[in-house]
C-alpha cells in the first residue's frame, strides 16, 4: 500500500511508534524522522532519504532500503535481518549492536560508520566501502567481502571465522585479536595491519600481500605459513 508524504507527516505527529508493515514510502523524505522502535518489517524504501533518521531499536527485518541515503543515522540495536541495502549511503550510521544477518549489503557505503558488535553473520558486503569503520566485536562470520575496502577499518576482536575476503583490501586497519578461522584472503591486500593474537588457523593466504603486517608470538597462522617469508614484521 501506497503512503503519501501528508500521511506520513501526519502520523509521525501521532504515534510515538510507528507501524507500516509492508508499506511502500518509496519517495517519502524521512531525513532526520523519529522512528524510534518503529515496525517497517518488509517496508518498500528504496532510495528514501533517512539520512540523520533515529532508527534505534527499529524493525526492518527484509525491508528494500537500495540506494536509500542513510547518512548519520542512528540505527543502534535495528532489526535489518535479510534487509536488501543495495548501494545504501551509510557514511557516519550508528550501527551498534545491529542485527544484520543475511543483509544484502552489496556496494553499501559504511565510512565511517560504527558498527561495533553489530550481528553480520552470512551478511552480503561484496565490494562495500568500510574506510575507517568501526567494526570491532562485530560478528562477521561466513560473510561476504570480496573487493571490500576496510582500509583503516576497526576489526579488533571480530569474528569472520569463514568469511570471503578474497581481493579485500584491508591497508593500515586494526585485525588485533581478530578471529578468521577458515577464511578465504585470497590476494586480499593486507599493507602494514595489526595482526597480534589474531587466529588465521585453515585461513587461506594465497596470494595475499602481507608485507608490513605486525604479528606476535600469540599470532597462530595457518600451518607451515611463514609469515617473515611474506614480508610480516614480528614484534616481541
Amino acid at each position: 500500500m501506497k503512503k503519501t508524504q501528508e500521511e506520513i507527516d501526519e502520523l509521525l505527529k501521532k504515534s510515538s511508534k510507528l507501524v507500516l508493515r509492508g508499506f511502500d514510502l518509496t519517495g517519502i523524505n524521512l531525513a532526520g524522522a523519529n522512528l524510534i522502535f518503529a515496525d517497517l518489517t518488509d517496508t518498500e524504501l528504496t532510495g528514501v532519504d533517512l539520512a540523520g533518521a533515529n532508527l534505534t531499536g527499529a524493525k526492518l527485518i527484509g525491508a528494500e532500503l537500495s540506494e536509500a541515503k542513510m547518512m548519520g543515522a542512528n540505527l543502534v540495536g535495528a532489526h535489518l535481518t535479510s534487509a536488501i541495502m543495495a548501494g545504501a549511503d551509510l557514511m557516519g550510521a550508528n550501527l551498534v549492536k545491529a542485527h544484520l544477518n543475511d543483509a544484502k549489503l552489496v556496494g553499501v557505503d559504511l565510512t565511517a560508520a560504527k558498527i561495533t558488535g553489530a550481528k553480520l553473520s552470512h551478511a552480503n558486503l561484496v565490494h562495500s566501502i568500510l574506510v575507517a569503520a568501526d567494526l570491532s566485536l562485530a560478528d562477521l562470520s561466513h560473510s561476504e567481502l570480496v573487493c571490500a575496502n576496510l582500509i583503516a577499518a576497526n576489526l579488533t576482536r571480530a569474528n569472520l571465522e569463514n568469511s570471503n575476503l578474497s581481493e579485500a583490501v584491508l591497508n593500515e586497519s586494526n585485525l588485533a585479536s581478530i578471529g578468521l578461522f577458515s577464511a578465504k584472503l585470497i590476494k586480499a591486500n593486507l599493507l602494514w595491519t595489526e595482526l597480534r593474537f589474531a587466529t588465521l588457523i585453515e585461513a587461506n593466504l594465497l596470494g595475499a600481500d602481507l608485507r608490513g603486517v605486525r604479528y606476535n608470538e600469540d599470532t597462530a597462522w595457518p600451518d607451515g605459513f611463514d609469515p617473515m617469508a611474506a614480508g610480516a614484521i614480528l614484534i616481541l
